[in-house]
């Protein structure tokens, strides 16, 4: 995809502000002089929507040969350079694969422009303010959050895992920021940490290629994140996953103000609580995903 360029604004820095969709994140930016919406996804890598590209004439890579020349029927292709401004944040330079962002933006009820993935996300630092609906981007270490009785730092490994205990058994859980499930888990990961089959709930279900699965659900179960304990719904993934056990996604992680520094590898969670029959929980933590 290209190197690009990030300059972080010093003098005018603020954090800004970003709207919830099901729990993901999007927040407005400029490519050239076109206001879009950026979702935030921290699993894929950063995209521009074919047609905004070309409307704004933007350079493509007539040479570019992807191993997978489509994603889910749309042709991927590379812009050479994107010129990328989060006013208040950074401005950027540089290539971006493209594809088209239509199922988003009927998903989301916004015109998403772009997801701001993997290859910025991985190299600098950001937190999510749900308290004051507030965003910010900042180089490795530069974002201090304010620790709290109630506030946990985690360790992240590469591609942002932590391990959490999820029913007594230890497992590696990937940050979905893109994801509105609570914990999803491959099917060995499920056996592992729920063989008692009384307490699951199974439909059948088709998966995205076509294949007849069952997708399993088990509610109210505990998932431990250091000394937090949540009582929460767990599902399945049709997929196996290569290095990890399961997505923690937004819905539990909308739950928290969050910063996640993943050069230094670590996250910071402070949870914004409500109480559920004597036990704190996440808003919104207990709907099935």
């Amino acid at each position: 995809m290209g190197r690009f360029q990030l300059t972080f604004y010093k003098k005018d820095y603020a954090p800004i502000a970003f709207e919830s969709v099901n729990g993901l994140v999007l927040f407005q930016a400029k490519v050239g002089d076109r206001d879009i919406w950026v979702l935030l996804d921290n699993q894929s890598s950063s995209l521009i929507d074919t047609g905004l590209a070309r409307e704004l004439d933007l350079p493509f890579d007539k040479n570019f040969r992807s191993e997978t020349k489509t994603y889910e029927s749309s042709e991927i292709t590379l812009v050479t350079d994107v010129p990328l401004k989060v006013n208040h944040q950074f401005t950027s330079t540089g290539g971006m694969l493209s594809i088209s962002l239509d199922r988003y933006s009927k998903m989301l009820g916004r015109n998403i422009g772009m997801v701001l993935g993997k290859n910025y996300l991985s190299k600098i630092s950001y937190f999510i303010d749900r308290k004051h609906e507030k965003i910010g981007f900042a180089l490795s270490g530069a974002i201090r959050p304010k620790q709290g009785r109630n506030s946990y730092t985690l360790p992240l490994a590469a591609g942002d895992v932590i391990e959490a205990d999820v029913n007594g058994k230890t497992m590696r859980l990937k940050i979905g920021l893109a994801n509105s499930s609570t914990v999803r888990l491959s099917a060995d990961s499920w056996d592992k940490a729920i063989p008692d089959k009384a307490k699951e709930q199974a439909i059948p279900q088709v998966d995205p290629m076509g294949n007849l699965g069952t997708k399993q659900w088990s509610e109210n179960l505990p998932v431990t994140l250091d000394k937090m304990t949540l009582h929460i719904p767990i599902s399945t993934e049709f997929k196996d996953f290569p290095d990890y056990d399961g997505i923690i996604g937004m819905g539990i992680l909308r739950g928290f103000t969050l910063s996640i520094d993943s050069p230094a590898k670590q996250i910071f969670l402070m949870p914004q609580l409500e109480k559920h029959g004597g036990q704190n929980s996440p808003e919104e933590g207990q709907k099935r995903p």
